[in-house]
């Protein structure tokens, strides 16, 4: 089969749930996942399977807005 041109291959991302302040201990309420375009994951980016995808008890280092990755 031929690859479709609009299919988008995506992976989960976390993002915040909502804004949060540097210093903050994360809570599983405060982040949620989120599907993204895989050409476009950054460095820094966390993906739900990444060894280093539980977050909750780790300090925020910089401030993330709501959706942020």
């Amino acid at each position: 089969p031929t690859p479709d041109p609009n299919q988008v291959n995506t992976v989960e991302v976390l993002v915040a749930r909502q804004p949060i302040d540097v210093g903050t201990v994360i809570e599983e309420s405060m982040i949620d996942r989120q599907p993204w375009p895989s050409h476009l994951v950054l460095d820094g980016f966390i993906t739900a399977n990444s060894p280093n995808a539980n977050l909750v008890g780790k300090v925020a280092r910089a401030p993330l807005q709501a959706r942020e990755p």
